[in-house]
Order: C-alpha cells, then sequence, then structure tokens
C-alpha cells in the first residue's frame, strides 16, 4: 500500500489531465454501453414488427453512438497519455537529480548497470504501467460497471447465473499473479546483471583485447543472456496459460446466459431481443474482463520497478546528510586532526591522520598502493566522511561549512581526466560556466592547450569524443588543467597527473602544473618522487599511517621508507643503488 501512495503523490500533479480523461472515459462508456442495448429494438420493434421508422432511427443512433465513442476515446487516450507521459518525464528528473546529489558511498554500493537499468528498463516498465495499463484498466472497469448494472436490473436472477464463476476467475487470476511477480522479479534483477556486464565490457574493451578475453566476456555476457530469455519466456509462458484458462471461465458463464436465458424465451417470460441484449452485454463485459486480469499480472511486474525506483529515491542524499550552511571564502590552511576512515562493512582504511597545511603550500602524498593517500585527498571535498575525528579548513570544522561551497573553491586534476562529449570550449567552461571566450583562450594557453587545439579545423569548437576519445592522453591532462586554471581554486588537488605520459606531454604539463600551483594550497599524490621535490610538506604514508613526514631534504637524511623509496627509482641498470650520489645530490642541495 505504501508504495501505491507514493505512485500516487507521483500523478497528483496531473490530476486536472485524469479528470478531462475521465470525462471523456464516462462518455466513451456511455456511447459503448448503448450499442448491445439497441439490439433490442432491432429484434423486438424492427425484425418483428417490420417497422422502416425504427430501422432508420436505430442506425442513425448507432452511428451518432460510433461517433461519439470516437471522439471521446480520442480524448481520454490523449489526456491519459499526457498524464502518463508527464508522471514519467517528471520521475526521470527527479531520479536523474537525485543521482546527481547522492554521496560516492552509494556509488560505491551499486554497480552502475544496476543504477542505469532502474533508470531505463524499471522507468520504462512504469511508464507502461501508466499510459498503456492505465487507460485500458479504468475504462474497462466502468464497462463491466455499466453492463452489471443494466443486467441487475433487467433479470437480478440471470445475472446472478452469469457470475457464479466470478470467484474461480479472480482465484485463478490471483494465482497466476503471483508467479508472474515472482518470475518478473528474478528478470528485473538479472537484467541489472545484464547491464552491468554490458557496461563494464564496453568501459574496458580495451582491456579485453590487450588479454584477448573476447571469448570470455561473450561467455559471460551470453549466461547472463541466457537467464534473461529463460525468465522473459517463462513470463509469457504463464500469461499464455491465464488467458485461456480466464476465457475458459468467462465462456463457462455466457454458456449459463444463453442456457437460462433460452429457457425463460421458451417459457414467456423473456423476449428473443432482450436475451440478445443480456448477451451483448456478457460479451461486453467478458473482453474487458480478460484484459483486467492481464492488466492485474502486468501491474505486479509494474510495482515491482516501482518499487526498485522508490528504494533509490529513498536513499539520502548530500543536501540531506550534509546541513553545514557557512559560505566561507577560504584561503586554503587545511589542518587533519586524529582522523580515521573505513568503509562500510570493510577494514580500516585511515589510522589517526594528523597534520596541518598552511594556505599556498604544497603537501605530497607518497608511499605504497592502497595506504590512503586518495582517501586522505577525498575527504577535502567531502566525498566521503570520516568515520572518527575532525577535518578544519581555515579553522572551522568542515562540517559547519556548506560543501558545495566548498567544492566550488577546490579544483581536482586526476589521473585519468574526464572529458564529456561536447566541444573543447564546453569541457574547459565546464569550470567555471560563466566564463568568457576570452578567459576560455586565456586557461587554455596558459595550460599550454593553445597550440594543438588550433591546429584543429573547428579549433575550440572541436568535438572531443566520448571520454575525450579524440585527443591524447596528454591533451586530455592539459584540458583538464586548463579547467581547473579557470575554476581557479584555493584548494587544488593532484592526483598522479604526470603519470603515464611521453616525456614532451609531460614536460608541457608540469609547466603547466607549475603555473596552476602558484598562490594555492595543493595536495600532489605523486610516485614519481622526482616531481616533488619542491614540496613544502612530504607524508609518507603507508597501511592507512603517517609513518614520515617533512621536506624532501629531511626525508632524505632520515634514511628511511621515503629514502628507500627514492633510492629505489634511482636504481642503475645493474641494480646497484647510487646511494652515495643520491646523498651527495642532498648535501649539495642544501648548501
Amino acid at each position: 500500500m505504501k508504495d501505491y501512495i507514493k505512485l500516487f503523490s507521483l500523478v497528483k500533479p496531473y490530476i486536472k489531465f485524469l479528470f478531462i480523461a475521465g470525462i471523456a472515459t464516462v462518455l466513451t462508456n456511455l456511447s459503448t454501453l448503448v450499442q448491445p442495448y439497441l439490439l433490442k429494438y432491432i429484434f423486438n420493434d424492427v425484425l418483428v414488427k417490420r417497422n422502416l421508422l425504427y430501422l432508420n432511427l436505430v442506425i442513425v443512433a448507432l452511428v451518432l453512438a460510433v461517433a461519439l465513442k470516437g471522439a471521446s476515446a480520442y480524448l481520454q487516450r490523449f489526456y491519459m497519455c499526457m498524464a502518463g507521459e508527464s508522471v514519467i518525464r517528471s520521475l526521470r528528473h527527479k531520479l536523474f537529480s537525485h543521482l546527481q546529489y547522492l554521496t560516492l558511498s552509494f556509488y560505491d554500493r551499486y554497480r552502475t548497470g544496476d543504477i542505469m537499468a532502474r533508470l531505463i528498463d524499471d522507468v520504462s516498465r512504469l511508464q507502461q504501467l501508466l499510459t498503456t495499463g492505465l487507460i485500458p484498466l479504468i475504462n474497462d472497469i466502468l464497462v463491466i460497471i455499466g453492463a452489471f448494472a443494466w443486467m441487475i436490473y433487467k433479470d437480478w436472477q440471470l445475472t446472478l447465473i452469469t457470475i457464479t464463476v466470478t470467484p474461480l476467475i479472480s482465484i485463478a487470476t490471483a494465482k497466476f499473479a503471483k508467479k508472474i511477480a515472482r518470475v518478473t522479479s528474478y528478470l528485473q534483477s538479472n537484467f541489472s546483471d545484464l547491464t552491468s556486464i554490458l557496461q563494464e565490457s564496453l568501459s574496458g574493451i580495451k582491456i579485453i583485447k590487450s588479454f584477448t578475453r573476447e571469448e570470455e566476456e561473450i561467455n559471460r555476457f551470453d549466461k547472463a543472456n541466457d537467464k534473461n530469455f529463460y525468465f522473459n519466456l517463462k513470463t509469457e509462458q504463464i500469461k499464455a496459460t491465464q488467458t485461456p484458462v480466464v476465457e475458459l471461465l468467462v465462456a463457462i458463464g455466457i454458456a449459463c446466459v444463453i442456457w437460462y436465458g433460452g429457457m425463460e424465451v421458451i417459457l414467456g417470460k423473456l423476449t428473443t431481443g432482450e436475451v440478445m441484449v443480456f448477451w451483448g452485454y456478457m460479451v461486453l463485459a467478458s473482453s474487458p474482463f480478460n484484459r483486467i486480469t492481464a492488466t492485474y499480472s502486468s501491474a505486479k511486474g509494474g510495482m515491482i520497478s516501482a518499487k526498485r525506483i522508490f528504494t533509490l529515491l529513498e536513499e539520502r542524499s548530500e543536501k540531506e546528510l550534509f546541513k553545514g550552511e557557512k559560505k566561507l571564502d577560504i584561503k586554503g590552511q587545511v589542518e587533519f586532526r586524529n582522523v580515521e576512515f573505513s568503509y562500510p562493512q570493510g577494514s580500516e582504511v585511515l589510522k589517526g591522520i594528523s597534520f596541518l597545511a598552511e594556505p599556498g603550500k604544497i603537501i605530497a602524498l607518497v608511499g605504497p598502493s592502497g595506504g590512503g593517500k586518495s582517501t586522505i585527498v577525498n575527504l577535502i571535498p567531502r566525498f566521503y566522511e570520516p568515520t572518527a575525528g575532525s577535518i578544519y579548513i581555515d579553522g572551522y570544522p568542515i562540517t559547519v561549512l556548506d560543501v558545495y561551497h566548498l567544492r566550488e573553491q577546490i579544483g581536482i586534476v586526476p589521473q585519468d581526466p574526464i572529458l564529456f562529449n561536447t566541444t573543447i570550449k564546453e569541457n574547459i567552461l565546464f569550470g567555471k560556466p560563466n566564463s568568457t571566450m576570452e578567459e576560455v583562450i586565456e586557461a587554455a594557453r596558459a595550460s599550454n592547450s593553445e597550440e594543438f587545439i588550433r591546429s584543429f579545423p573547428a579549433g575550440y569548437e572541436t568535438i572531443v569524443g566520448e571520454r575525450g576519445l579524440k585527443l591524447s592522453g596528454g591533451q586530455k591532462q592539459r584540458i583538464s588543467i586548463a579547467r581547473s586554471l579557470l575554476k581557479n581554486p584555493k584548494i587544488l588537488i593532484l592526483d598522479e597527473a604526470t603519470s603515464s605520459l611521453d616525456s614532451e606531454s609531460e614536460l608541457l604539463i608540469q609547466d603547466a602544473l607549475e603555473k596552476l600551483m602558484q598562490g594555492r594550497t595543493v595536495f600532489v599524490i605523486a610516485h614519481r618522487l622526482s616531481t616533488i621535490r619542491k614540496a613544502d610538506l612530504i607524508l609518507y604514508i603507508e597501511k592507512g599511517r603517517i609513518i614520515e613526514w617533512g621536506s624532501h631534504e629531511e626525508l632524505i637524511k632520515a634514511d628511511g621508507a621515503y629514502a628507500h623509496m627514492y633510492a629505489l627509482q634511482f636504481q642503475t641498470e645493474s641494480g646497484v643503488y647510487e646511494w652515495a650520489v643520491i646523498k651527495q645530490h642532498s648535501t649539495n642541495a642544501e648548501s
């Protein structure tokens, strides 16, 4: 019942369309119900009495009834579809908007394919329920009510005989609906698996090809596809069984009408015309009854989709979780005090992290992979919340700050830059949408992107392709830097921004990064230690803890984990460490 109430809340804003459709439905059904009644006059007054005037009047009435039915049916369907499509449009907007504001923790728990399945397949099923299920359902219910009302008025005993099979039909319908609901639940869950496999395979096609895993991926997809085939087939098999069973029960009811009605005519209690009208209304009610049983079964599947959608909408958004309202124009001081972090149902990632980053300073985070470096920088823009400890920005607890205003002042240049399938200009403007073209060009020039952008025939209007497919790795990274330059953040996060690039691209990007880092608090995650010698503070992170901290020279002198990692990166071809050379280089740098 709870889900039905939620569904009604979606429909409520468009109740005016349903009201117009309701009036049209009444007119449609009145014109439908009058047609069998005209049979009485044809049999009793036209054919028996050979009355030509009655024949003409009945024909005119029949044509008018059909015309009225056509016009009202059009209005009914149009406004029902208007209501249904408006609900779906609103729901899609609500879902997509909600997804934009969900936390990264949510995306850690849900597969992308499952989210896509809910947004596409489940919404489509709900759309089918509202636009193609609701229209005939309301219409058919009114037809049945009207038909049986006349039948009861005319002969309640005969009507009672016809409805003796109704309980059997209801029981059969409920059993079939239960089976369909169970299979539909399996089907929708499997469709999420199918979508996830498809999404993973398409996004990872380069890896699949590099490891020649095409056949294995095909087999993985085929297994899910075969399950989808089986559940779809099972659903249709149940529906195919349901239809003849219900039709047989309805036919038994019609047979009872014909038998009992025939007896009444023979005994002179009813006229032939009255029996024909009675039979006509019974036939008129039987088709809607069959459709209602089918719609009821489909509605079960639609409500399962609705439940999956409502589950998604019930996920708490960042707007609900992050209550901070203070809009602080930050200077860039960042302090961690005994910060700990664990993923839900996972092991502890950070343990007692404490450090102070002063405005305008460069803080480098180094150490083995999986040590927690990325987690630390992800806590600064509140992509995740610490499980213990506190984070302060310019002396204010991060929890009291407006999270969106804070993020507007933080720039991120990731290892794998994400570009959108639009123009170079729009991708740079992503950092600050209201910027002028002159500002965009200046950012491109500062990021060493101007030259290669101008080399394209369309220049800044060049479409970069999905995920920047038409650009090289270095070009994508420079566009990402231009985006951050345009944003002009107070805090900058560089996550392996120069990794996996050729030497020429790395030099261009290093030069662009030098310009980008000026006057900002910068957090650098780096495995290539040669890029962070100038850092004001280096934090060596291992197993979620800060093992060492200090400047490059201080850590080399300490001869600890950082110095060992630094030495490994300068290993000679013979496998011997030039440790003395490194120490001498450090000494010379000090003097």
